[in-house]
């Protein structure tokens, strides 16, 4: 069982990816708060260096997605986002 919650550690802004992902997006590293390290995924938040503080508190989240090249199979999926969202 890994904590619902923690900080960001280090993350980078993606300006390329796969094709049909949409860009920019943050990729990031997180301390959770039970120790352990998850990388994600953090939404909520605007792209942007000077938006971005590090130890920002944050939330784990849960969400269906669809693959682009099989729209009829959606999958769970993990992301961030800020504590305060």
């Amino acid at each position: 069982h890994v904590a619902e919650t923690g900080k960001l550690y280090v993350y980078t802004i993606v300006h390329r990816s796969f094709p049909g992902v949409k860009t920019p997006f943050v990729d990031v590293i997180v301390d959770m708060d039970d120790g352990s390290h998850l990388k994600g995924t953090l939404h909520g938040v605007e792209p942007d260096e000077a938006k971005i503080p590090f130890d920002l508190p944050v939330k784990l989240v849960f969400r269906e997605e669809t693959p682009i090249n099989k729209p009829d199979t959606a999958y769970l999926t993990y992301a961030f986002e800020p504590l305060n969202a």
